[in-house]
């Protein structure tokens, strides 16, 4: 199990790609083996990669716990600025909170 929160951050920076394979995240094409950090252990996000994670990753006894950066605009939707933590039970892509179609395009008169 992996918990992901997700620390919205306004930066010119392209969406999240993320994925899980077993113990490896994979954030935006950079592959993170969890599996090294020892039960019981956290890891500062600077020792990772502060341009992906913060604060700290950590390995409990239930799982892995991160923090990453979540790039946003300052009129994202709510959801986007205000993201639930995701729980991870399966490998596959992590679905993350999105802007709608609409909120892709502006029309200018």
């Amino acid at each position: 199990m992996i918990r992901i929160n997700l620390h919205p951050l306004a930066i010119d920076a392209r969406e999240l790609e993320v994925s899980v394979h077993g113990n490896v995240l994979t954030v935006s094409g950079k592959d993170f083996d969890l599996g090294q950090i020892p039960v019981g252990y956290r890891l500062p996000a600077s020792a990772a990669d502060p341009d992906v994670f913060v604060y700290e990753l950590a390995h409990e006894s239930h799982g892995f716990e991160v923090t990453l950066i979540f790039p946003i605009r300052w009129d994202d939707p709510k959801d986007m600025r205000f993201p639930e933590p995701i729980i991870v039970t399966s490998d596959g892509p992590v679905p993350l909170p999105k802007r709608s179609i609409m909120e892709e395009f502006t029309i200018e008169s």
